[in-house]
């Protein structure tokens, strides 16, 4: 047992010894204050801390860099594997914020460039900043709603400024009951929309919706969405008050209406975003009226909250 717990003492410190060692260097640069620039620098550092998985060497007092030469001299210096350097200067009324990783030989080398409207713009750039760098990847394909600027808030397409969200939805229901089936092979559905973004990556939506010759009613369901990215699957389900109105229904056409669903989100950093949905819906009503539905909303976010 002791010789155990002595090779994974070792496997530890050899990992430990093996990680790789990244020097984040402060940024050049400009600011109006010192203190902005001074709560820039902790911002980055802190995120790039949070998803760097190897060691993050602290700078020298004082070094900063705008250049690969001087950035590769400090990195050699202080025994790192890589290392990042950024600039951040003030263009009229913009910030542009730039930043490089590479490897301490010079190679691997990646850049990305963020403009920002204000200062208070740095808590989701700097975020949205450390993602791209650290995964190798361009700073669109890491846009989610935590790291979305006040400058993309009003560009075209726009960037989803709002926590509530209105459309329509355009789909079919397909039977799967006798009395139903017996009425209809297929039934299209026209559904209005209003979502809410809520805390925890849930989405709260209402809908009124017809099913056009066949039923008329509402539901309130509650998602639950696995990122906070562009493209977000979801599941849920909700609860909701249908009537059918085909010939010969039993004596009972309306009733209560559970359903099951998921998909996915589309776009959910822009304003205008779409959902693609399945869904299962049972009606308690006499005939236990129920069908597999597929459709695809579009809505809009109206106003900031």
């Amino acid at each position: 047992m002791r010789s155990i717990k002595i090779v994974l003492m070792i496997l530890s410190l050899a990992a430990f010894a093996s990680a790789e060692k990244l020097l984040l260097l402060p940024m050049a640069g400009d600011a109006d204050k010192a203190a902005d620039i001074s709560t820039v620098n902790q911002l980055y550092r802190d995120v790039v801390e949070a998803q760097f998985k190897g060691t993050l060497l602290s700078p020298p007092a004082g070094v900063s860099c705008n250049d690969r030469e001087c950035a590769l001299k400090v990195a050699r210096e202080a025994r790192a594997d890589g290392v990042i350097y950024s600039t951040l200067n003030r263009l009229g009324s913009k910030w542009i914020f730039s930043s490089t990783i590479m490897g301490v030989d010079g190679n691997n080398v990646f850049n990305q460039r963020l403009t920002a409207l204000s200062i208070e713009d740095f808590e989701a750039v700097t975020k949205r900043m450390a993602d791209a760098l650290l995964n190798r990847k361009e700073t669109e394909q890491v846009a989610s709603l935590d790291n979305i600027t006040e400058k993309e808030n009003t560009q075209e397409p726009e960037r989803r400024r709002s926590l509530s969200a209105s459309g329509v939805a355009l789909g079919y229901l397909w039977p799967t009951n006798d009395s139903l089936q017996n009425q209809y092979s297929q039934v299209i559905r026209v559904a209005w929309l209003n979502d809410w973004e809520l805390r925890n990556n849930f989405v709260l939506g209402a809908e009124l919706i017809w099913g056009v010759g066949a039923s008329i009613g509402g539901d309130l369901n509650l998602n639950y969405v696995f990122s906070r990215t562009d493209i977000s699957p979801f599941v849920g389900g909700g609860v909701g008050l249908h009537f059918y109105g085909y010939d010969n229904a039993a004596d009972r056409r309306s009733g209560p209406t559970l359903n099951m669903q998921g998909g996915m989100f589309l776009f959910r950093t822009y304003d205008v975003h779409v959902r693609l949905r399945g869904q299962y819906q049972v009606t308690f009503n006499s005939d236990m009226d129920q069908g597999f539905i597929l459709d695809a909303g579009f809505t809009f976010g109206k106003m900031h909250l």
